[in-house]
């Protein structure tokens, strides 16, 4: 109390408030740098290998015959990317080797030997990580050697559908996962014994891949 029983008051200030105001809009244009870093970084092409497995089932239709089937892959992919913040979209194009198969006790076999997909993606980004769903068309080659038959080779379309998620580990890499169900519907394969056998045709396929950007 100062004299006479009055109050003092005493102004507080902040000498250093320049520096908080610096701080500040510092933070701000590393925030707004950072999305631009991010919404650039997943901009552009990316190419990359890919590795997984696959199962499924086998169906002759009208004979009743049915298998399930299974094996591993082995790939690339290629694809681009847009991004609107948070919105991602983008087309992916992948083709890959492969051994989805079944052997039968009686030695009938049908293997999908290779394939590949062309496909639209849309998703969002988060910083490091994108997920998104994708859709498109799917093409194939496959084998159907029933026992007692020669065997017969027939190229596949169909379509593909799943989700998938990427993350950034560097400026120039990123890694992936996704799940992709196949579907070639029900194609011909023409015999002497068995005269033209459809067999249902359709797996789903588990697939981890490093991708470079550029």
């Amino acid at each position: 109390r100062g004299q006479g029983g009055q109050r003092a008051e005493t102004a507080v200030n902040f000498p250093n408030g320049g520096n908080m105001k610096r701080l500040f809009l510092s933070a701000v244009l590393a925030l707004a740098t950072g999305q631009a870093f991010a919404q650039a970084h997943w901009d552009g092409f990316y190419a990359g290998v890919l590795a997984g497995g696959g199962s499924g089932e086998r169906e002759a239709i009208g004979s009743g015959w049915t298998a399930e089937t299974g094996g591993a892959l082995l790939g690339g992919v290629i694809g681009y990317t847009l991004m609107t913040s948070p919105v991602l979209l983008g087309v992916e194009a992948d083709y890959q080797l492969s051994n989805i198969d079944f052997h039968g006790g009686t030695q009938t076999n049908h293997s999908l030997d290779h394939f590949g997909t062309i496909r639209g993606l849309a998703g969002v980004a988060i910083d490091d990580l994108s997920v998104y769903g994708t859709a498109g068309l799917a093409m194939g080659g496959a084998y159907f050697h029933p026992n007692g038959a020669p065997r017969n080779e027939q190229y596949l379309t169909g379509w593909a559908f799943g989700a998938g998620a990427k993350y950034q580990i560097s400026e120039s890499m990123s890694i992936m996962g996704d799940a992709l169900h196949v579907d070639f519907g029900q194609p011909g394969y023409f015999s002497m014994l068995l005269g033209n056998a459809r067999v249902r045709t359709s797996d789903t396929v588990l697939r981890a891949g490093v991708l470079f950007h550029f």
